[in-house]
């Protein structure tokens, strides 16, 4: 395991892809779905707010990373107007779901229960974004995810002590940031393989 403080690297990484996503909304690359990104902004706070109250030590600044971000996103996307995705119905679904789980955080008040529904809402949150990345890649950015598998993966090689409260929702991460960086990924090698 490495030093704890490392997850301010993790972290400083984690802005360096959000501050590549909010360049690309700027340049009009990149139009994120406020749906997702809202959520997004909301639910990892609900889970630093559990892992503070259940000890879970400098592991909450790499969960805060995941909220900073997506706020700097929302509000370069307000700036620059028209940069959201155009909303589906299906968006206000998982939008309703994700914002159900908050709510029943709320009512349990157990920090671990807490992180169970962080993870859930921010995972409902994500299904929007992740369909738009598979149907529509060239409208995303996906440093934002790559930085974000590396922070994640720093944060967890500064556990010592296995905790779901001190791994689970940066496991969460790593996981869902991998299935979204993914479709860019792909999209990335296909400019470097030779054409047919």
């Amino acid at each position: 395991m490495i030093d704890e403080r490392f997850v301010f690297l993790a972290f400083a990484l984690a802005m360096v892809g959000a501050i590549i996503y909010v360049r690309g909304i700027f340049q009009g690359k990149v139009k994120p779905n406020i749906v997702t990104w809202g959520l997004w902004a909301t639910a990892p706070l609900l889970a630093v707010a559990a892992q503070v109250s259940e000890d879970a030590g400098l592991r909450a600044v790499h969960t805060f990373s995941t909220a900073f971000g997506p706020m700097l996103i929302i509000a370069a996307a307000l700036i620059k107007r028209n940069a959201f995705a155009k909303i589906k119905k299906s968006d206000y679904i998982f939008g309703a779901l994700a914002v159900a789980g908050l709510v029943l955080w709320q009512i349990t008040g157990n920090g671990y229960i807490a992180i169970i529904f962080a993870i859930a809402a921010d995972g409902f949150a994500a299904i929007p974004t992740i369909l738009k990345l598979y149907k529509e890649p060239k409208t995303e950015n996906g440093w934002i995810f790559g930085f974000g598998i590396v922070a994640a993966t720093i944060t967890l090689l500064t556990i010592t002590d296995w905790r779901f409260e001190e791994f689970g929702f940066t496991l969460y991460i790593l996981f869902i940031t991998v299935i979204m960086f993914l479709p860019t990924a792909f999209r990335t090698v296909k400019k470097f393989l030779p054409k047919r």
